[in-house]
């Protein structure tokens, strides 16, 4: 009886490590941010100056910051003084500005119409694409357009 008891205890021990080895590994992927798609986004910092995330704009007058948190990707628009221009989140294709920033008003989602402008791109990846779009007219718009597999 003793060595039954035994062996079940090897067992039932053996299954507690796998378990608790399965469930440390899916934790560190859980929080992995942004597993495979560039520089890892905070998950704090939204709306601050200078927030502690990386900037990924490829113009260096700009800084998009991106941040993640439950599953949600946002990203922070910030002028060359750290003046935060717009914000806007995303999960599933789905697009929102957020009410941060002086131009906040001034932000096209995917789907509705820029003004005619000459646009820059700021950030490209992530299914997603910032663009700045400035008009002689009007001033600055933030023309936000979701990316397919083939673009």
């Amino acid at each position: 009886m003793l060595k039954v008891l035994q062996s079940r205890s090897i067992v039932v021990l053996a299954l507690c490590v796998a378990h608790f080895a399965c469930a440390e590994e899916a934790l560190a992927q859980s929080n992995d941010p942004d597993p495979g798609h560039g520089a890892p986004k905070a998950a704090s910092g939204l709306g601050e100056a200078n927030p502690t995330a990386s900037d990924l704009a490829a113009d260096p007058d700009w800084q998009v910051y991106g941040f993640e948190r439950d599953g949600i990707q946002y990203y922070q628009i910030n002028d060359s003084a750290g003046i935060v221009r717009a914000a806007i989140g995303t999960i599933d294709g789905t697009f929102w500005t957020l009410p941060i920033g002086i131009d906040a008003d001034r932000v096209r989602l995917p789907g509705t119409a820029a003004p005619t402008c000459t646009r820059k791109t700021l950030y490209l990846g992530n299914n997603v694409r910032i663009d700045v779009c400035q008009t002689p007219s009007s001033g600055t718009y933030w023309a936000i357009d979701r990316l397919t597999a083939t673009q």
